[in-house]
């Protein structure tokens, strides 16, 4: 069914195109969008996982919990995602379904974009300067990356997208729902609509109509953090807490970094290095500074994130875009440098798409490996499936019945709370004696489980890849009480992980799991 709907979407754009003619950039625009989306669908992010498992599960009836049986706990910080992503967990189709609402959702962010450059190019301007702002959003690799990996970037865009076309056309009851929604898809998500609403706002000057998002802010959180409070006693989700790092001069300068990272490969300096130099009006100035400045503000905030291609500054650039594009069109024949700064904005943002395609950040099917491996291993050697790891996506999604002890804290409240304590990871580990540890990258550092603490607490090796991270080997460690011996399938599992880790797919041939098939239950 999903597959009908793509196809019928795709030759309803081509046939839109060949009535419209290729005169302006939107619907070329749209026609990208669609080829991108539906060739990188299924294609999403680990953390995905973690958003599809808890709509399956209360599409299920199990109510907001990770597994079935599991503590309820808000392990997600986009509870409107969450909601639009459960009806396609009733029908199985909960991956497709989320590759569908964000290609719908990225058409919107086009035509809006368009309505939005249209409001702020004056009557001398030439009208290329929509399509130009439509294309620059459509070919735009940050945006590709993150409004195509399964998470809630496509719609905080739409939803920002839409907030700065209302506060542009005065629409006060509009941008007053929009920044309560915004309220609703990331914990930031109130102060990223209030400051989009402002920059529609500075077009017009009209500092009164700041009562509107204000209020929006107000209510959007005041009702989610009353029903949240309400339900499960806590004033923030599980995920944030367990994300928020220590206030300290490391944690900004991560931000800073993060924040600096992600404009350079959004292509913003070059864009910025165009754009100061035209002699259109400069009622772009405050515009563009008040939304790219609540982006990047956000992202210093945030303190990092360890995410390639600019994940928290992905919802902004659309607004950036049709704000900041028209005046680059307007002096493209006076100034070379608005020539050369476009040219390099869309040649960065075509580049970092090429790059997000071939390198995603970490992809589900990374987990759904994990998950096979961990289920397998626990089942033969052990007699019972259960992990100590970082990545829980993919596992908790497509695997349900691998009992998941989470060390990033993600979907575990004590953990998200208590997890920087002294002794607090070797206490858990002796409490819950799981199966499986999965520790890779900086884990065994974090949680203060070195090779000897482990052995002492009854853990033993059970391989390692040794010199590929320069930040700790990864090492998978096994029960040492367990006694069973390896199927076969494990047994080609762990080889292929000491060889390849899970970044490549796994081909386990006739005497693995027969199909060779390792990413699903």
């Amino acid at each position: 069914m999903i597959g009908t709907i793509w196809g019928a979407a795709i030759v309803g754009a081509v046939v839109s195109l060949a009535w419209l003619g290729w005169r302006r950039g939107g619907p070329v625009a749209v026609l990208v969008v669609l080829t991108l989306h539906a060739l990188s669908q299924g294609h999403h992010v680990d953390d995905a996982g973690i958003v599809y498992a808890f709509a399956e599960n209360l599409a299920a009836g199990h109510g907001l919990v990770p597994q079935p049986g599991a503590p309820v706990v808000e392990g997600v910080s986009d509870p409107l995602w969450l909601a639009l992503l459960v009806p396609g967990a009733f029908f199985g189709e909960v991956s497709a379904w989320a590759s569908l609402l964000q290609a719908g959702l990225m058409i919107f962010v086009i035509l809006g974009v368009g309505r939005l450059a249209s409001r702020v190019v004056g009557p001398d301007d030439p009208r290329a300067a929509v399509g130009v702002a439509q294309l620059a959003t459509a070919t735009s690799g940050v945006v590709f990356a993150w409004t195509t990996a399964g998470l809630e970037g496509a719609l905080m865009a739409a939803l920002l997208v839409g907030v700065a076309w209302a506060a542009v056309a005065r629409a006060g009851v509009l941008v007053l729902a929009g920044v309560m929604l915004c309220a609703w898809v990331r914990p930031e998500g109130a102060v990223a609509g209030l400051g989009v609403a402002l920059a529609g706002i500075a077009l017009h000057k009209d500092w009164k109509a700041v009562v509107y998002p204000a209020v929006g802010a107000a209510v959007g959180l005041f009702f989610l953090h009353g029903v949240r409070f309400g339900l499960l006693g806590t004033l923030a989700p599980t995920s944030a807490l367990a994300k928020l790092g220590t206030p300290s001069w490391r944690y900004v300068l991560a931000g800073l970094v993060y924040a600096g990272t992600a404009s350079v490969l959004a292509g913003l300096p070059a864009l910025v290095l165009g754009w100061v130099r035209t002699d259109a009006p400069r009622r772009w100035l405050l515009p563009v500074i008040l939304a790219l400045g609540t982006g990047l503000l956000l992202a210093v905030a945030s303190g990092g994130d360890w995410m390639r291609h600019g994940r928290y500054l992905t919802p902004y650039l659309p607004v950036v875009f049709a704000l900041g594009v028209p005046p680059l069109v307007a002096g493209w024949r006076e100034h070379p440098l608005c020539r050369v700064g476009l040219v390099l904005a869309v040649a960065t943002g075509v580049g970092v798409a090429v790059d997000a395609a071939w390198r995603p950040t970490v992809p589900v099917d990374h987990g759904l490996r994990r998950g096979a491996l961990y289920a397998e291993v626990g089942r033969s050697a052990c007699g019972e499936t259960s992990v100590a790891t970082p990545d829980i996506g993919g596992v908790i999604w497509r695997y349900p019945q691998v009992r998941v002890l989470d060390f990033a804290g993600l979907i575990d409240q004590d953990a998200a709370e208590r997890r920087h304590a002294p002794g607090y990871w070797p206490d858990r580990l002796a409490a819950e004696r799981p199966a499986v540890l999965d520790l890779h990258d900086s884990w065994a550092a974090r949680t203060g489980l070195d090779d000897a603490v482990l052995e002492q607490l009854g853990y033993r090796i059970l391989a390692r890849r040794e010199g590929v991270s320069e930040v700790g080997d990864p090492t998978l460690w096994i029960r040492a009480d367990c006694a069973g011996a390896l199927s076969p399938v494990a047994e080609a599992m762990v080889g292929q992980w000491s060889r390849v880790g899970s970044g490549a797919a796994w081909e386990l041939g006739s005497k693995g799991a027969g199909s060779g098939d390792t990413t699903g239950p």
